[in-house]
Parts: C-alpha cells; sequence; structure tokens
C-alpha cells in the first residue's frame, strides 16, 4: 500500500505463496514489530506447520522454519505472544518461541490439551475455548442447554 494525497492506495496484488504445495490456515502474528505468519503446508507429503517471516524479504525467499514434526493443522497465535498454538490429531500443542532481530526461534512442542473435540480456538485474554462432543445417550441426562433470545426485551418487560 502506499499513500497518495492522504489516502491509501492498494499495489499490484502478488501471489504470497507461489508454490506446487497446498497451503492453508495462514495466521498473522501479533504485533507490533516483527511479523510473522503461521500457516500449513503438504510440502513434505503431510500437513505441517510452518513460519515465515513477514514481509518477505526483497529476495523472495522467505526465513523458514518448521513448527510441527509429527502433522499439525490451523495454527493460532497466543494474543499475548510468546506461544503459537496447533492442532495434532486429538491434541492442542504449544510451542513458545522467542524472535532476535528476524530470526525465529521455536522450542520443542508440548501437548497443551488432548482429547476428542470438535473445534476450538483461543480467546482475547490466552485462555483456550474448546467445543467437546459430548456422548448423545449422556446429553440429556446430564446437560442443558438454554438459548435466551432477545435478552434484553425481556429485561425491560420484567423490570416495568
Amino acid at each position: 500500500m502506499t499513500e497518495e494525497n492522504g489516502q491509501l492506495k492498494a499495489g499490484t496484488p502478488k501471489p504470497f505463496s507461489p508454490t506446487q504445495f497446498n497451503e492453508t490456515f495462514p495466521e498473522f502474528s501479533p504485533g507490533p514489530g516483527p511479523q510473522w505468519i503461521a500457516f500449513v503446508t503438504d510440502r513434505s507429503g503431510r500437513d505441517e506447520v510452518w513460519v515465515w517471516a513477514f514481509p518477505l524479504p526483497a529476495s523472495g525467499q522467505p526465513p523458514e522454519v518448521q513448527i510441527s514434526n509429527n502433522g499439525g493443522t490451523t495454527p493460532r497465535w497466543s494474543r499475548n505472544g510468546g506461544e503459537l498454538l496447533y492442532s495434532e490429531g486429538d491434541r492442542i500443542m504449544k510451542v513458545r518461541y522467542s524472535v532476535k532481530g528476524d530470526q525465529f526461534f521455536p522450542e520443542k512442542p508440548e501437548v497443551r490439551l488432548e482429547g476428542p473435540r470438535i473445534g476450538w480456538d483461543l480467546a482475547p485474554d490466552g485462555r483456550l475455548a474448546v467445543v467437546m462432543p459430548v456422548d448423545a445417550s449422556q446429553a440429556a441426562a446430564d446437560h442443558q442447554v438454554v438459548f435466551l433470545l432477545n435478552f434484553f426485551d425481556e429485561l425491560k418487560r420484567r423490570v416495568k
């Protein structure tokens, strides 16, 4: 992007990752400072999580670091920095990292949570939000879900 007469003007689009591999689930690291992009690629024959510097250097060849080594998908940066999480089968893995200049230094992946689940994400405060599957035969007896629609309308009606 460039600025012209106080207005931002878009540049010419170009492919971010022009490779023959499937590269999915891009996620930018929290700023400020040097940015990194975590993504999933099948370049090794299975999905793995990698990290590239962003923006790409003028050479077009990014400093890249492989994060997962036993398969990996859906990378997520912790909002407060310092951790990258990803899915590995029925486990959510975490990798602590540090950045020095334009170098990215990941530690060894650790299990953050293990067990079957439908999905997960990180809340803004860094807590893990997970949707766990429930055995249908137990759901009716042990669990109840209540949806309250039009909450403020109902509140106004009761306060009158």
